[in-house]
Parts: C-alpha cells; sequence; structure tokens
C-alpha cells in the first residue's frame, strides 16, 4: 500500500513523530503549508473552525492509498492547516491515520480541549476509512517531577534525546494496527 505521511508542525514535535512514521512505514513525507502562515491567523482559523485553503503539491504523486497525519491539537482540534488539507484532500486516500503530539494527557483526553475530541472530528470528516489514531502527550517527553509544570510540558519537545522506550512501544503499536487495517 502506498503511505504518505503529511505533517504540520510549529515547534517540531509533529514534524520528528511524522519522520517517524513516515520511516517505520516506508513511506513518503509531505510539509503542509498553510496559504496564511502567520501564528495568529491558525489560531484564529482553529478557533473558529475556518479552513484556510492548502495546496497539495504539484509535485507530489496523487496515487498514494493511506494518509497518515501527524499534527498538533490546538483549542482541541487538529490545527487548522490539517482540517483543511483533511477537507480538500481526503477523498484522494482509501485509508487515513492521525497521529499529535499535543498537551492533553489520559486524563484529560476526553475533556473539550482533549485529543478524544480531535480524533473524532477526524473520523467525522473520513468516516470509515479513518483506520488509527495515536497521542502523545508531551508529558511523555518531560521528568515525572515535570509532569505538571505546564511551561515545561509546553517547553518540550519530541526528538533523539526524549524518545523513550514508551514512545516507540506506543509508536510501533499504531504502525502495527495501521499495517494490520490497511493491508499495509
Amino acid at each position: 500500500m502506498k503511505t504518505l505521511v503529511a505533517y504540520y508542525s510549529r515547534s517540531g514535535n509533529n514534524r520528528y513523530l511524522a519522520e517517524v512514521l513516515a520511516e517505520k512505514l516506508n513511506a513518503k513525507i509531505l510539509e503542509i503549508k498553510p496559504a496564511v502562515n502567520l501564528l495568529f491567523f491558525q489560531i484564529l482559523f482553529t478557533a473558529c473552525k475556518f479552513g484556510k485553503t492548502v495546496r497539495f503539491p504539484a509535485d507530489a504523486d496523487n496515487t498514494y492509498d493511506l494518509l497518515v497525519i501527524a499534527a498538533p491539537l490546538w483549542m482541541g482540534s487538529f490545527a487548522n492547516p490539517v482540517r483543511a488539507f483533511l477537507k480538500k484532500y481526503a477523498n484522494r486516500f482509501s485509508c487515513i491515520a492521525c497521529a499529535t503530539c499535543c498537551g492533553s494527557g489520559e486524563t484529560d483526553k476526553d475533556s473539550a480541549f482533549g485529543y478524544e475530541k480531535a480524533f473524532a472530528d477526524i473520523r467525522s470528516t473520513a468516516g470509515e476509512r479513518c483506520i488509527a489514531s495515536l497521542a502523545l502527550s508531551t508529558s511523555l517527553l518531560v521528568s515525572e517531577d515535570k509532569k505538571t509544570d505546564e511551561a515545561a510540558l509546553m517547553a518540550a519537545r519530541l526528538d533523539s534525546s526524549t524518545f523513550s522506550n514508551e514512545i516507540d512501544t506506543r509508536i510501533q503499536e499504531f504502525v502495527n494496527s495501521i499495517t494490520e487495517k490497511a493491508g499495509h
């Protein structure tokens, strides 16, 4: 199954996640670039659920079966460029999976700003084509004494120095799920 890993990232966390996923899935990687890349407008568009146009790169092959999205959550939703990308291009893919490195953890996953709400939004867009989801909380990136420190959680970065066995295990389980469900 031909796979595209598309990502949007401002801090680098989801770019790193996308790179790891692309390597494990032997996939092409694509950065989602918004038409307007000013943070204020991206947050405003996300809050208002206003989709500003993003473009599928002209040089990108359009024959992918599986799309894996890696992107941040802002205010309980995937960032606006990702939602706009999915709205415009989701029908090109027979299977879609989504992943995020985000601030919400297991205890608040079902809250208004939790990741389950964001995954439900993707499932409503993609329907049965959405086959898997993965949330990696930034609390996995910090020491035990920093897990309740909001500043430390916001500053945490997913990279080779914070990549733990637990993170690798969760990513591998996600990849296995995708492989099984998509026939990869």
